[in-house]
């Protein structure tokens, strides 16, 4: 392989946030990293779940030249990389975030083992002078694809549904979509904390969500809520704003959004409940999987019929 193409493949950014993912998976162990992403669950309750996942690895989206020379960098690198395969669920995330912008470009995963565990690399080739220049730059300042990962080592359906249920009362976390990944005959669950952390359950076989029976209660007895809160977030175009800018916090959205900051305020925080965002401990806002398709710009919004379904409504006033 030339190597002036494999010196140029990945950045030396790139580079350093591979290393850093080696060096957390290599210094860490399932409790504590369970402490760092959910500082809400008591030890025992850490332990418990501890019982039934495992940490796996921790993930990183990089921009190499192009897929085929990646392998030969890494292992430059002083890394061992595994086969190349294709990314299912963080090209289609990638797809619904950036639409037409993404076109045919193929995603990658490659694992390299690190101690007992693995970095979960995913790969989308950015060639030089790309329209991706600005994805990948947008990618690195949000780490939208960085987490860490937790293999569910109980089988069947009871005990995923009971960790869900767990992390979502107790520790926060609201589901950040996910998918089945054929090549690797996982299921793949995303999640994201109050502090805008992101963790993964990765289940063995394919598997539907399993809704929990309160919660699925409370969203029919407040469906007409949602509906007006989605269609006001529809027409103030909050999806728009924070996949411009993500991280904004609730006084800079009603400034562009020309809102009442009290009002939104409040709405932004309901929108976070029903998983449309999530919020950081600094107050700034993100777009999860759930609220994407709310953003005007991609292939498939489903802006228009947000507005639709929502009829008349009333928005935080305007100044």
């Amino acid at each position: 392989m030339n190597l002036s193409v494999v010196q140029a493949c990945l950045t030396e950014t790139d580079l350093e946030r591979i290393r850093h993912a080696a060096g957390h998976v290599r210094d860490h162990d399932t409790d504590r990293v369970l402490a760092d992403l959910l500082p809400d669950l008591t030890a025992e309750e850490r332990a418990d779940v501890s019982r039934h996942l495992v940490y796996d690895h921790t993930a990183v989206l990089v921009f190499p030249a192009s897929l085929d020379a990646l392998p030969g960098e890494l292992r430059r690198a002083g890394l061992e990389p595994g086969p190349l395969t294709p990314s299912v669920v963080v090209r289609g995330r990638l797809a619904r975030r950036y639409g037409a912008v993404l076109a045919e470009s193929p995603v990658g995963i490659v694992h390299v083992p690190v101690a007992e565990r693995t970095v979960e690399i995913f790969a989308l080739p950015v060639p030089p002078g790309s329209p991706l220049e600005a994805v990948a730059a947008d990618e690195r300042a949000a780490g939208h694809e960085s987490h860490h990962a937790f293999a569910v080592t109980a089988p069947g359906r009871v005990i995923p549904a009971g960790l869900r249920t767990l992390l979502a009362e107790r520790a926060g976390a609201v589901p950040d979509g996910g998918g089945y990944n054929e090549h690797e005959n996982v299921t793949v669950l995303y999640f994201r904390t109050a502090h805008h952390r992101r963790f993964e359950l990765r289940l063995p076989g394919r598997h539907e969500p399993v809704p929990d029976p309160t919660r699925s209660l409370l969203g029919v007895m407040t469906g007409a809520w949602a509906t007006q809160a989605v269609r006001t977030m529809a027409e103030l175009r909050i999806a728009d704003h924070l996949a411009a800018r993500p991280g904004l916090d609730a006084d800079t959205l009603a400034d562009r959004t020309g809102s009442d900051p009290d009002a939104l305020r409040r709405l932004l925080r309901y929108l976070a409940t029903l998983g449309l965002l999530t919020a950081s401990a600094g107050g700034t806002y993100h777009l999860t999987a759930l609220g994407e398709p709310l953003h005007t710009g991609t292939e498939f919004s489903l802006h228009p019929l947000a507005l639709l379904y929502g009829g008349p409504s009333t928005t935080p006033s305007r100044a």
